[in-house]
């Protein structure tokens, strides 16, 4: 993997790849293929424009086979899909992934110099068992993406899909201090991965801010990504978002045999009361108590 990276890093004169687009779909949205749901694909014209639609999958693989050189510029495409061709959250239908992009807005923001930001994460978070390596990662031409493609969550598990991605990205933070410290480039990481309804750059198409085309860093061609329960993200990585069940109390009321001697309704405990009062006040008869205590007492 490092060999591809390093091999790919320097090569800005890129042609279109159709393939990588396809096996960046494919990974992320491959519980995808039962033709329910919507998947967003937009792009951002040289103006500036945004558009988008929604596909069913058999549609979204017809319109990418007719995607050519030259209308592949700026493609973004939504990790999530939906039960309708809108991109909102209420309309959420199934969660496929935590994406991050981390963006580099410095002026010598090279390839070779955000590769080495990614090195540097790779041994500091990922290899030291910080974070699990990611499924997928991408250079964007400004930035790199990184992909923890998961097992479909529908839409009730966004509540502990934004917990781990708000952990996740707190981990992801201190690595790119530590990066920035060690005199790498200043890395940033795009607050938007707690949205559900964002997209992100597809790999393959062009770039034309960064003017170079956007590629995956990893897996490799012949390997598949790997797809991770966020259940168990959570409890390897993430012990912070595990509920602990609270122990149970030991139950009062009873004698130390087990055994229930009388039970009251409401009536009867106040009368039982009103019986101990009177005692009490039979007891204390010649007692110093005071008559207007006594009345008290009685009254209560």
């Amino acid at each position: 993997m490092i060999e591809l990276a390093t091999t790919r890093g320097n090569q800005l004169e890129w042609d279109f790849d159709k393939e990588s687009l396809r096996k960046y779909v494919r990974a992320i949205h491959s519980e995808d293929k039962d033709g329910r749901v919507f998947i967003v694909w937009a792009n951002k014209s040289l103006s500036g424009r945004w558009q988008q639609h929604g596909y069913p999958w058999p549609e979204l693989l017809t319109h990418i086979r007719k995607i050519d050189d030259s209308t592949q510029l700026n493609r973004y495409i939504t990790p999530q899909s939906y039960c309708s061709p809108l991109r909102r959250a209420e309309h959420v239908f199934r969660i496929n992934a935590i994406g991050y992009d981390i963006d580099f807005h410095e002026g010598n923001a090279d390839p070779d110099s955000i590769m080495a930001v990614f090195w540097q994460l790779y041994a500091i978070v990922f290899m030291t068992g910080i974070l699990p390596m990611p499924s997928m990662t991408v250079f964007t031409g400004r930035g790199l993406q990184l992909i923890y493609i998961l097992e479909p969550l529908p839409k009730q598990g966004i509540t502990l899909w934004k917990l781990a991605g708000e952990s996740m990205a707190a981990r992801l933070d201190k690595g790119l201090e530590q990066c920035a410290s060690a005199g790498l480039l200043a890395g940033e990481l795009d607050k938007n991965y707690g949205d559900v309804t964002r997209v992100l750059r597809l790999p393959g198409t062009y770039n034309t801010s960064a003017g170079c085309y956007s590629f995956i860093v990893s897996p490799e061609k012949e390997e598949t990504p790997v797809v991770y329960r966020l259940d168990q993200l959570r409890d390897q990585y993430l012990p912070e978002l595990i509920i602990k069940p609270k122990k149970e109390r030991g139950k009062a009321g009873k004698q130390a045999d087990g055994k229930i001697i009388r039970l009251f309704n409401l009536y009867s405990l106040h009368s039982a009361r009103l019986d101990d009062i009177v005692t009490l006040r039979k007891l204390r008869q010649n007692s110093e108590i005071p008559e207007d205590h006594r009345k008290r007492m009685i009254f209560l």
